[in-house]
């Protein structure tokens, strides 16, 4: 590289190497000069987006996201992948709360062009589980339950076994103050009637875990009681 006989390829791969032994400080003028050869392709912004995180540069962090919003903001390049991608740079990079804002808008944009295809019926999936690892990483517990619960509702061909619990438990495990959504689950099912075995299993799991047992014994005989 030093010598100027590298292709934009070659280069490519030079930067994934260096992210591979968190050389992202060596990564990063690599990076800029791919943007400026490639403007339209998002995985160059979002890799340098980690590369300013890693090294802890938020000011130029900040200003590329700035960049990259009113560059795919233009000529029609604000499509689903490309919300998708920077949302996902931004869950990233810890900004949760604009991961959420592009994750919502994937998901708009995704139930309105490509309603009851196999294709939107994993972007759903997809697009849900980052959202409720977005929602949760905010704190915000109820969100993050219905956007796994939406992704199990359309697409449950992708869950295997217990994948739903799983997540569920992976996402509530992040939870602050869990008695707080125990209280509102609590009280939509005492409203609605309603109640899902698999957030109770899941929320049994996870008081389980943080050793509070007399919780998670509640929460596993609702879910037998549903069941």
């Amino acid at each position: 590289h030093g010598k100027g006989i590298l292709e934009d390829q070659d280069i490519n791969t030079l930067v994934s190497w260096l992210e591979s032994r968190g050389r992202n400080a060596e990564a990063i003028p690599l990076l800029q000069a791919l943007i400026r050869n490639y403007p339209d392709l998002i995985h160059y912004y979002t890799r340098l987006m980690r590369a300013y995180h890693y090294t802890k540069q938020p000011q130029m962090l900040a200003e590329l996201l700035q960049q990259a919003e009113k560059h795919f903001h233009q000529g029609g390049r604000w499509t689903e992948s490309n919300m998708a991608e920077l949302a996902n740079g931004c869950y990233t990079c810890g900004l949760p709360q604009k991961a959420i804002q592009y994750y919502d808008e994937a998901l708009s944009l995704c139930k309105r062009d490509e309603p009851f295809s196999h294709r939107a019926n994993y972007l759903l999936y997809e697009r849900n589980y980052h959202l409720a690892k977005a929602y949760s990483a905010v704190g915000n517990t109820i969100k993050a339950v219905d956007a796994i619960s939406e992704a199990i509702v359309v697409a449950p061909g992708y869950y295997q076994g217990n994948q739903a619990v799983t997540q569920l438990r992976e996402v509530m495990s992040q939870s602050q103050n869990l008695d707080a959504y125990v209280e509102h689950v609590d009280k939509e099912s005492a409203k609605t009637g309603k109640d899902s075995p698999i957030i109770r299993k899941a929320l049994g799991l996870v008081y389980a875990s943080r050793n509070d047992h007399a919780r998670a014994i509640k929460q596993f005989e609702l879910a037998l009681a549903l069941q």
